[in-house]
């Protein structure tokens, strides 16, 4: 038997025989409804007093259905162009939340483009069963890192200073120029790996191709990245207790940068790369031979996460922020920027 709402009149039975001091068990048997049904309308149809308002639950349900019934924005015949551009992010890996804020910065003047992230989630679970839901659904995916600690033990004498020397501005994000750093590992017979440095104030990412896993890999790999860095964006970098670091001397010697050390098992003092390398499994997945990767696919890799809208940048982009930052803006005055077309 398909269930029916509750009528106007139902709800006005449902009150008297409250009122009377029956019990909803009873109420639901007059009614021919099942108990659980009675007792879930009282339970939220009761004003601040406990009583029951029928006249109140009715309009409550009529709005309710109403609002059901009404055409998602990206289910609309007229949403064509907006499917269009939501599908674009999507198949570039941005979020549904990413895609949100980004909208809503594009198209500040038209309505009927500002969705929510809910909105584009709901659409993505309703397209029909097929390679284009199995591709965006796959996107969307992000598997969580397990991390193999790189510690082989004490007596690592090449660690100077620990993460608690690091200056304050560093844990302020107020100034561009402090990075945390890591290697992403492929599968175990993959002698490469990749470097990753996380700008922490622009969130921007830079990727580095290693072919090996070892330090002086490492010292170079990072080295030629940082002496690319412009004047005064190089100022400290974060890393674990890694064997990988252990020339880090020669790296603050090539560029001047100071390299901190976390304390050991402790990944969430250095978050963002952590989170980072998360987002950088939808392309580099774990067993992947990363001595295949270029340096140019690498490149185009940072730059996808480096043009995605951040919440934590209020809808900007890495790119953003670190381009007006090194223009000489402030974060808060960065993040507060028009859109950039970067």
């Amino acid at each position: 038997m398909s269930y029916t709402h509750l009528t106007e009149l139902e709800r006005e039975f449902i009150a008297r025989q409250l009122q009377e001091k029956q019990s909803k068990r009873e109420i639901a048997r007059r009614l021919g409804r099942n108990v659980t049904s009675i007792c879930r309308e009282v339970k939220r149809s009761c004003d601040e007093h406990g009583q029951y308002r029928p006249i109140h639950a009715h309009q409550r349900a009529h709005q309710n259905r109403r609002i059901a019934r009404r055409p998602r924005k990206l289910a609309s015949r007229y949403a064509e162009g907006l499917w269009a551009k939501v599908r674009f992010k999507l198949e570039r890996a941005w979020s549904p939340n990413q895609i949100s804020l980004w909208l809503q910065r594009a198209f500040p003047d038209t309505p009927d483009y500002q969705v929510s992230h809910t909105t584009i989630y709901h659409h993505i679970y309703l397209l029909p069963k097929g390679e284009l839901k199995r591709q965006i659904v796959s996107n969307l995916r992000q598997e969580g890192k397990k991390r193999k600690s790189s510690t082989q033990g004490n007596g690592k004498t090449w660690i100077k200073e620990l993460i608690h020397a690091r200056p304050e501005e560093a844990d302020l994000r107020v100034r561009l120029g402090h990075f945390e750093g890591d290697l992403l590992l492929g599968g175990k017979s993959s002698p490469g790996a990749v470097g990753v440095l996380y700008e922490r104030t622009s969130r921007r990412v830079s990727l580095i191709k290693l072919e090996r896993r070892d330090a002086y890999s490492a010292y170079q790999g990072f080295a030629s990245v940082l002496k690319r860095m412009p004047v005064g964006a190089c100022l400290t970098m974060t890393y674990d207790q890694g064997s990988e670091m252990a020339e880090h001397e020669r790296i603050s010697d090539a560029t001047g940068i100071k390299v901190y050390f976390c304390d050991p098992h402790s990944p969430w003092q250095r978050g963002g790369v952590e989170n980072t390398n998360g987002l950088l499994r939808q392309y580099l997945p774990k067993g992947m031979d990363m001595s295949e990767l270029t340096q140019y696919q690498l490149h185009r890799i940072a730059m996808e996460l480096n043009e995605r809208p951040r919440v934590t940048l209020k809808g900007r982009s890495p790119n953003e922020v670190w381009t007006h930052m090194l223009d000489g803006l402030t974060f808060e005055e960065a993040t507060n920027q028009p859109l950039l077309k970067i």
